[in-house]
C-alpha cells in the first residue's frame, strides 16, 4: 500500500509520470456533456469506509 501512496503522491505533484504509472494507478476517465472529467482510480475501493 505504502508503494501505491508513493506513486499516488508522484502523480499529483507532476513529476516524472511515466505512462505505466498512470497505466497502474487509473482505471478509467470519464467525461459528461458539460465537459466535466472524472477519474476512477483502481484503489478508490481502499480508501472508502
Amino acid at each position: 500500500m505504502n508503494k501505491i501512496l508513493k506513486q499516488t503522491k508522484e502523480i499529483l505533484s507532476l513529476k516524472n509520470v511515466t505512462k505505466e504509472m498512470y497505466e497502474k494507478l487509473i482505471e478509467k476517465i470519464e467525461f459528461d456533456s458539460d465537459k466535466n472529467i472524472f477519474i476512477k482510480f483502481k484503489f478508490e475501493k481502499y480508501s472508502q469506509s
